[in-house]
């Protein structure tokens, strides 16, 4: 699945839960520049890259399960192959949290791998 499928490309907002190296959202930069761009990761080390790659995003270090953003303000958020390695007991705060910061009519893109 492509997530860029489901993101309108004139998008206003986009967090990125687990970003790793930021390629989703250096490619989400290239898309539309004036995106307000944010990622979660608790990799320091992925996030130093990512910080390097996607200057103009707001790049956290921590988890899902307390995100540092006001309610209600991202249009997109994307956890891309990143659930399965949210620990089981955060998993529901997690949730919870992303969906406080989604906006309403927002859009979650979630995937998970097929056969693990």
């Amino acid at each position: 699945m492509n997530a860029f499928n489901w993101i309108h490309p004139q998008f206003d907002s986009l967090l990125d839960i687990g970003c790793n190296v930021g390629a989703l959202l250096s490619h989400c930069a290239q898309i539309n520049p004036k995106a307000k761009l944010a990622g979660v990761e608790i990799n320091g080390a992925a996030l130093e890259v990512a910080r390097s790659n996607v200057p103009s995003a707001a790049l956290i270090h921590g988890g899902a399960e307390s995100l540092p953003f006001q309610s209600n303000y991202f249009q997109y958020i994307t956890c891309i192959e990143v659930l399965e390695h949210i620990p089981e007991h955060l998993r529901e705060d997690a949730f919870r949290e992303m969906h406080r910061v989604l906006m309403p009519g927002g859009r979650l893109i979630l995937t998970v791998p097929h056969a693990g």
